[in-house]
């Protein structure tokens, strides 16, 4: 009997985020970063400083913006988790009024 295996994924990269656009600069771009979303992250993308040369170097840029990306998600989370409330029971089986039955001005000669 033959198993197969389940493909693992590889392990994350050391520079997450980071791109070389067409024109050869090199950037962090924050969607890249984190594909679950920015939460409206100010600094989507920011290049490299020209004196970033080694992998080493832009592997500490990367996870110092990865590190800022982080706090902002987790602080934007919670914030949102104060201001949700829970509706309470009364407000959810609350029944609608019923707006008044008038007659249509338009039916008033009419008779069945």
């Amino acid at each position: 009997m033959r198993i197969r295996l389940r493909s693992q994924m590889p392990p994350r990269g050391d520079r997450q985020g980071f791109k070389i656009g067409r024109n050869g600069r090199r950037y962090w771009i924050a969607s890249q970063a984190r594909r679950s979303g920015t939460y409206g992250f100010p600094d989507r993308c920011i290049e490299l400083p020209a004196e970033i040369v080694t992998a080493e170097q832009i592997a500490e840029f990367c996870r110092f913006h990865n590190a800022r990306l982080d706090a902002w998600i987790e602080q934007h989370k919670t914030a949102q988790e104060t201001t949700a409330r829970t509706p309470s029971r009364s407000e959810i089986t609350r029944v609608r009024p019923q707006k008044a039955k008038t007659q249509s001005p338009y039916l008033s000669g009419v008779t069945a």
